[in-house]
């Protein structure tokens, strides 16, 4: 530890281990109703990013002291940090207990992960050299919440400071990467965890306010950007791209890729699956019910030793993004554009009728609105050997 410096009440220092700066340390005063710290109070601790200068660090320290200087004539809470609340509200409230749905988990884990980036990249414009989002944030709706520790020990935001006017400037945030509805659920999903920390006495008012959501219909930035990416890869793109993935994530790509299947359905599938005597490989529900598709020589090939998947979903999607970052080919949906692209190369290449593309990947038939996952008659077995046949293999 460095020699700190001691300002009026608070005090700041550099951790170092190993001989390298680790975190500024922020030492602040717990204050009694005389606005004077009490006696044999331990003080609390703050943790920013060792690439701050000591003068930010100690504009940082002086600001949050005199909060706590105008926050001593009303209740005392006990000083919490932003996203360790939000953490311990998915831990105690959401997945608790009593737990709430699993949909009302995943949009919490996701609302975390946007408050993380939020400070994170609030945080970049006053660094000198700036890190990579990546090399600090997880990715995905399934990145365990615990995963953002460092990013409270490292970009500190005291819970009682988030007010009104931060929740607007995050508002506006996500409004310049998501739709307006995606917008509103993370508000939403905010706002619940702001409710659950006044009961537990951390704030007295609920910083996400009516006005914070955006009205419905509005057509943000993030919306009109996800309407100019790509959902499918190209012939060209594809081969490149199979040309350069490697290991268990290109065995999911293919996989993908041949049965146009959802990656949360192809990550449910098993060996059991496989009816090699039928000729039959059985897709297990997901989003939708589970359908078939025909077991071809390729996924023989392929899968001729394969005991199961060895990653998560996420997983998959971060190393198929960074190939492709690589590549220079921007994908909305990583694994999603699969399911697209193998559609695509059937219409314009294979010149499949799309009543046989959705029997294979498991669509609702054109103009009936139903998905094709009940009975499997004879017209049913041609459209899949039309398409098994039509599939070209983008791959050596």
């Amino acid at each position: 530890m460095a020699g700190r410096t001691p300002k009026h009440s608070w005090s700041v220092g550099l951790e170092h281990r190993q001989g390298k700066p680790v975190a500024w340390r922020i030492f602040l005063p717990v204050l009694g109703p005389d606005r004077k710290p009490i006696a044999g109070r331990r003080r609390d601790v703050v943790r920013l990013d060792p690439r701050l200068t000591q003068k930010q660090v100690e504009k940082v320290a002086q600001q949050m002291y005199l909060s706590r200087l105008m926050q001593v004539d009303g209740p005392h809470h006990t000083y919490a940090n932003l996203i360790e609340t939000l953490v311990d509200y998915y831990e105690r409230a959401v997945v608790g207990p009593r737990p709430k749905s699993a949909g009302t988990a995943k949009i919490t884990r996701y609302t975390i992960g946007q408050i993380s980036r939020y400070l994170h990249d609030k945080i970049q414009g006053q660094l000198s050299h700036p890190s990579p989002p990546d090399e600090l944030l997880p990715d995905g709706l399934n990145a365990e919440p615990k995963m953002y520790a460092h990013i409270w020990n490292l970009i500190d935001q005291p819970l009682e400071t988030f007010d009104h006017r931060q929740v607007s400037e995050f508002s506006d945030y996500l409004c310049r990467q998501l739709s307006a509805t995606s917008v509103n659920m993370v508000l939403r999903s905010l706002k619940a965890a702001m409710s659950w920390a006044i009961e537990q006495d951390l704030i007295d008012v609920n910083p996400v306010r009516r006005g914070a959501m955006v009205p419905a219909g509005t057509v943000t930035a993030g919306a009109r950007q996800r309407v100019d990416r790509k959902r499918h890869l190209t012939w060209h793109e594809l081969t490149r791209f199979f040309a350069v993935i490697d290991g268990d994530a290109r065995l999911f790509c293919q996989m993908l890729y041949l049965t146009g299947a959802r990656a949360s359905q192809l990550r449910a599938l098993t060996p059991a699956h496989i009816d090699r005597e039928r000729g039959i490989l059985s897709i297990p529900s997901g989003k939708t019910k589970g359908h078939i598709v025909l077991w071809m020589p390729e996924m023989e090939k392929l899968l001729a030793d394969w005991t199961g998947w060895s990653y998560i979903t996420t997983t998959y999607t971060q190393q198929v993004r960074r190939v492709l970052n690589e590549l220079g080919i921007d994908l909305a949906q990583p694994l999603h554009g699969f399911r697209h692209t193998l559609s695509t190369v059937l219409r314009e290449h294979g010149g499949l009728p799309l009543d046989d593309i959705a029997r294979w990947v498991g669509h609702a038939l054109p103009g009936q609105g139903k998905l094709v996952t009940g009975a499997y008659d004879h017209s049913h077995m041609e459209a899949l050997k039309r398409v098994a046949k039509a599939i070209q293999i983008p791959w050596d």
